[in-house]
């Protein structure tokens, strides 16, 4: 289980005098406790879970818990169609899935060829850093799930982090409001689908988008690069097999273009919800770290108000232009740095509540020591 980040954990230290508290419990306690708790007995877990849960709601509204409290009541998700979704071979390369020379299978996860995929592409580096059983589709301009309710595990796994358990509602609520440019729709929709290497074997548990944003080169296959024509270039002039002439790298290009700008943006609006509820999360790979400065500013000086940041984004139009006038107002403030330290600390004794109430229920079934 990842621990709360070490800041956080030496601000729960510093607080251990308080008599009136436990002392927090050091990581390898917690994890201790998480273990115990997926192998108790289903109703020892779904018991713990509501005391979990019903000392959070008895907590303080703190802004945190406000803005899950909104996002709960306003989120309405649909439902993920169900199986991985890939491009049909006898819809962009008929004539070859006629004489059999394009077939696509599903790869099992347990195989090597999965792990071989995973290791390259690392698709965990675009996945949250919390448990979820629904997210923000870029595509659908909705909030899409693939399961009824998460379950008791990933709830307390949220919790113990800090964050409400129900985390996915508030950061998909976030980006609801948060993400206001539609060109990249047709982007995020062709991006989401599965990977598929030159054999025709598709990999569920990458998406084209992981695949892209690896950074590893890969070699697509004709059946994906004729459906990028179709959908987002409107152009059914492209057959099968694909000669390696101009007009294929005019449409190489042209999707390479698609998913900078998507990516660009992408980052930009996913790294503001996950910050804003998360100050300190490993969200951000090193290229886009500096962006969390940017964005802790934002939210500092607009006091975390939801309506107040979006308006801002959008106003600001495009990544590069939030990014020149954030650096510009920072440059400019002297007490920038204080600003957004005063924002993050309040954002770390909010989760710290969290957490904490977390412990006390584990506590009371006897699955944390004192």
């Amino acid at each position: 289980m990842p621990p709360l980040l070490p800041f956080l954990l030496s601000l729960g230290l510093a607080c251990q005098a308080e008599p009136a508290r436990p002392a927090d419990p050091p990581v390898e306690m917690v994890d201790e406790a998480l273990t115990a708790f997926t192998n108790s007995l289903a109703e020892i877990q779904q018991a713990t879970i509501a005391d979990v849960e019903a000392n959070i709601a008895a907590l303080p509204r703190s802004p945190l818990l406000a803005l899950h409290d909104k996002a709960a009541k306003a989120l309405v998700p649909g439902t993920r169609p169900p199986g991985p979704l890939f491009h049909e071979p006898k819809d962009f390369t008929p004539g070859e899935a006629a004489r059999g020379r394009v077939v696509r299978t599903l790869v099992a996860q347990d195989s090597l060829e999965a792990a071989s995929a995973r290791e390259r592409f690392k698709p965990w580096e675009n996945q949250p850093p919390y448990a979820a059983r629904l997210a923000w589709d870029y595509g659908a301009n909705q909030a899409l799930a693939w399961a009824p309710q998460l379950e008791a595990r990933g709830r307390l796994f949220n919790a113990l982090n800090g964050y409400p358990p129900d985390a996915d509602v508030v950061v998909a609520w976030l980006l609801s409001q948060f993400d206001f440019e539609k060109k990249h729709d047709a982007a995020a929709a062709y991006f989401a689908h599965c990977y598929a290497d030159l054999n025709g074997r598709v990999y569920p548990e990458v998406t084209l988008y992981d695949a892209w944003f690896s950074g590893h080169g890969l070699d697509m296959p004709d059946v994906d690069t004729i459906a990028f024509a179709k959908k987002l270039m409107k152009d059914s002039s492209y057959v099968a097999p694909l000669p390696a002439d101009a007009k294929r790298q005019k449409l190489y290009d042209a999707m390479s273009k698609s998913f900078d700008d998507y990516r660009k943006y992408r980052v930009w609006i996913d790294a503001a919800a996950q910050l804003l509820v998360n100050p300190e999360a490993d969200v951000l790979r090193e290229t886009y770290e500096p962006m969390r400065r940017r964005l802790l500013y934002l939210f500092a000086t607009e006091k975390g108000d939801v309506a107040r940041i979006a308006k801002r984004l959008k106003e600001h139009g495009t990544r590069d232009k939030f990014i020149d006038a954030l650096d510009t107002a920072i440059s400019a403030d002297e007490k920038a740095d204080r600003t957004i330290a005063k924002f993050v600390d309040a954002r770390a004794e909010e989760r710290w509540a969290i957490a904490r109430a977390a412990h006390a229920a584990l506590r009371a079934h006897h699955l944390l020591a004192d």
